[in-house]
């Protein structure tokens, strides 16, 4: 995407990726043009995607973040895995025992932190370590019609790690 923001050419394609973000429903890019300035990419499921120009704060701040958290990575395989991110989920709202299903836009998202993949939605959060593969849930407002949901989640945990594995680690 490329856009003129003040006189500053923001153009994905040509600036250097600095860092990603995954948010429900949103993929955040920062970028660093060849002068110098970030943007931010925001490319989102329910509305159009736009480019904004980023402070050197703002832009910091996202960084330290991205690196405390160990999700700094390539763009190469950034785009792996908001792929993966992306299919999960679907595997996760379409495939299991998803008590909203009549209901497209309660979607969960699904991330990478601190070495789990976290699959959340307003009501439950659940991560599946990507080392040993344990489970942990961790709610205050679970809805009762998710306990089930939240079991096959848990009882398909090595079909969701090899989907994250097989994208994520695959050869260019």
């Amino acid at each position: 995407m490329k856009k003129i923001i003040e006189g500053v050419l923001c153009d994905t394609e040509n600036a250097k990726f600095i860092t990603g973000e995954i948010f429900p429903f949103e993929y955040w890019e920062l970028y660093q043009t060849c002068t110098g300035e970030y943007f931010l990419y925001r490319e989102r499921e329910y509305k159009p995607d736009d480019i904004e120009l980023w402070s050197d704060e703002s832009a910091k701040n996202m960084i330290d973040y991205t690196t405390i958290e160990n999700i700094i990575c390539s763009y190469d395989i950034w785009k792996r895995k908001k792929k993966v991110f992306h299919m999960i989920s679907d595997y996760v709202c379409d495939e299991l025992n998803n008590p909203y299903k009549r209901e497209d836009y309660l979607r969960v998202c699904v991330k990478e932190r601190s070495g789990y993949l976290r699959i959340f939605n307003c009501s439950f959060f659940v991560c599946i370590g990507l080392v040993k593969g344990d489970f942990i849930l961790d709610t205050e407002d679970m809805n009762y019609e998710d306990i089930d949901w939240i079991q096959d989640i848990r009882d398909h945990k090595e079909t969701i790690l090899s989907m994250y594995f097989k994208e994520v680690n695959k050869e260019d």
